[in-house]
């Protein structure tokens, strides 16, 4: 689970967004070897809910700007 992973960088980005490289070294480790994963994100924002996913290797950056 990398919840605490990226709500931290939310939070460093001063709630405003994300902005990190899914992969094995910034998610904490590979807990599959050899098997490409997925980052599979929910949103809500203003009461919207929005669903992501992102595959290793990619970058995510989103910007929530009022």
């Amino acid at each position: 689970d990398v919840t605490n992973i990226i709500q931290n960088n939310f939070q460093k980005n001063q709630n405003k967004s994300l902005n990190i490289r899914i992969d094995n070294e910034t998610m904490g480790g590979d807990p599959i070897f050899g098997i490409v994963k997925v980052l599979e994100i929910k949103i809500k924002v203003n009461n919207k809910h929005y669903f992501l996913t992102i595959d290793e290797g990619q970058h995510l950056n989103i910007n929530f700007y009022e």
